[in-house]
């Protein structure tokens, strides 16, 4: 196991497309993927010894990989529901509002992927043999489980002096705060998410991609933190996230909604169905966690610009999920392209996971407008 990760670094980020092994040192994309992905030229260096710190653009294109992977097995099965599993709601609970169900899941021990949880316990089982990372290495591995996001966060939170301390904003500070044995301590007590169903599958891919996306815009802007829209941006689906792993029955009656017709938009179907959004129940959570200030407002809308790019990354994630081509793309790079002012629409389309060709139509399609 571990010859094999050190003769192919990438299988240590599960990099989710099949590789042409012609070649010791770097595993080959295999085809069908859909658009180019980058050579290993484009990765940092170091990616060759831990196969963790990767260049802005290629953390957009390996958040991509599974996102898109995700996104075709949704149009695949995006028929099926979620049954094995569900707990039944009560009926009481099926009568609750935003606020209700914010108390309900305050308390409750938030879970980890899958993937987390074994890539973690298979560290750990390595014992001393077992590769050392820093903590920006670690933090990368927090990037892509918006779950131990967010249960990291309020953790550190907990930990922090609030006379003395300052407010943990980034995924980095997480792990300083906490420290890598605490880290490996609450991922090993951790429940784990046992959702099989394609609209989550798409909830968490969406984060990841827009997290991704957010913070290589966030590069260009001189007063920006990309780390902290990036982890604002990753954290904006949580409610919905929690709900798919303790009331699967809140976003599959919101997926029945949408696909009956009786709703035109996402948000509708969610309020037509539940009661409330989605992202309401995000902002109440947010709250009742006192999460730190700054990603509160983030998520909540009211820092700007700093905002805008974070929502308009989801917007684009979502679009680039649905379809490379995708009709909404050029409107999200002329948004973006207001909130980032003095950078070139080519540069912000660059860091897109999309062919050159895709990309060419997107900036004729700007200067039809």
């Amino acid at each position: 196991m571990r010859a094999n990760a050190a003769r192919h670094p990438f299988r240590r980020l599960a990099w989710p497309f099949p590789y042409r092994e012609d070649s010791d040192a770097h595993p080959q994309p295999g085809p069908g993927i859909g658009y180019p992905l980058r050579p290993p030229s484009v990765f940092n260096r170091r990616v060759r010894k831990t196969g963790l710190l990767l260049s802005e653009e290629a953390k957009v294109f390996h958040a991509a990989d599974r996102a898109r992977i995700s996104f075709e097995r949704l149009r695949k099965d995006g028929k099926r529901r979620f049954l094995s599993g569900a707990s039944m709601l009560s009926r009481h609970q099926q009568s609750w509002g935003v606020e209700q169900w914010a108390a309900y899941l305050k308390d409750k021990e938030i879970p980890v992927l899958l993937a987390t949880r074994d890539m973690f316990q298979s560290l750990k089982s390595q014992g001393k043999d077992a590769p050392e990372f820093s903590p920006r290495e670690l933090a990368e591995f927090v990037h892509d489980d918006p779950y131990l996001a967010v249960k990291l966060l309020i953790e550190a939170e907990r930990h922090r002096s609030r006379r003395l301390g300052k407010e943990t904003t980034t995924q980095l500070a997480t792990i300083l705060q906490l420290g890598s044995d605490e880290l490996y301590s609450l991922i090993a007590g951790s429940p784990v998410v046992h959702v099989d169903h394609p609209g989550w599958q798409a909830a968490v891919s969406t984060a990841v991609l827009a997290s991704s996306i957010a913070r290589a815009w966030s590069n260009f802007r001189s007063d920006a933190s990309p780390e902290e829209i990036s982890l604002a941006t990753l954290l904006s689906e949580t409610g919905e996230l929690l709900l798919w792993h303790f009331a699967p029955e809140l976003p599959t009656g919101a997926i029945a909604e949408f696909e009956s017709g009786r709703a035109n938009r996402t948000g509708l179907a969610q309020l037509n169905s539940a009661g409330f959004t989605f992202r309401q129940l995000t902002l109440v959570l947010a709250d009742v966690w006192q999460l730190p200030q700054m990603i509160s407002q983030l998520i909540r809308g009211v820092d700007r610009p700093r905002t805008h790019i974070a929502q308009i990354a989801i917007d684009c994630a979502r679009h680039l999920m649905q379809n490379p081509d995708n009709p909404a793309l050029p409107s999200d790079i002329g948004n973006i392209s207001q909130h980032i002012p003095g950078v070139a629409k080519e540069k912000l389309i660059s860091v897109l996971p999309i062919s050159d060709e895709q990309k060419t139509h997107i900036l004729a399609g700007l200067s039809e407008k």
